[in-house]
């Protein structure tokens, strides 16, 4: 029995997306053309076309599929009912961005950005240079603990600027420098607990 079209289209899809997205990592965003892409997943031009209009739009429907892999994976779940301790919630937290940051998709997304993200952003396509991370659900959860006062009064991006930005630049560092991640030059287990203290010393009510 013949599969329904619309299953076929979808994985076709799916195909393109795969293949386009080793290509952006492999080769960035403008270094890959469509015809690259289209011989990557093992179609046609006029079939890739059908799919997508430009390599603008595969990149946008990467950057949504990725963002919804994100937010599922995030330790988010955290900002429902009863919030543990700081330093115990920092962790989860932290624990679970870095499992994020570790995910195939996640590392492969982020060699995009970090090769043409500027020009990307300068361009429009992009928003931001670094559009992967769930700012808005973390500044939530600022706002909460601040509203709870359990943490001080300051700026929500401040706060989940102070959360993000060590992670950011972390994970930055060891792209960069092609650094097994977390290995060196601090080991996960050390680079959690510092990271935890550093938040619950400069958060915690005065």
């Amino acid at each position: 029995m013949a599969r329904p079209a619309n299953v076929d289209a979808a994985v076709t899809r799916e195909r393109i997306l795969d293949a386009a997205l080793d290509l952006f990592a492999e080769k960035g965003f403008y270094g890959t053309t469509m015809r690259q892409i289209g011989a990557a997943a093992g179609i046609t031009g006029g079939a890739l076309y059908h799919h997508f209009d430009s390599k603008e739009a595969i990149l946008l429907t990467l950057l949504e599929r990725t963002k919804t892999l994100v937010l599922s994976r995030a330790p988010l779940q955290v900002m429902t009912g009863r919030l543990p301790p700081l330093p115990a919630l920092f962790k989860r937290m932290t624990e679970g961005m870095l499992d994020v940051f570790d995910l195939p998709v996640h590392k492969k997304f982020f060699r995009i950005v970090m090769a043409d993200g500027l020009r990307l952003m300068q361009q429009g396509t992009l928003t931001h240079a670094i559009p992967l991370e769930p700012r808005a659900a973390i500044a939530g959860l600022m706002q909460r603990l601040m509203d709870e006062r359990r943490i001080r009064k300051t700026s929500v991006d401040s706060a989940a600027l102070a959360f993000l930005g060590p992670l950011l630049a972390y994970r930055q560092f060891c792209m960069v420098w092609g650094v097994p991640f977390y290995e060196r030059p601090m080991s996960r287990v050390a680079f959690v607990k510092g990271h935890v203290e550093n938040l619950v010393r400069a958060l915690s009510p005065r």
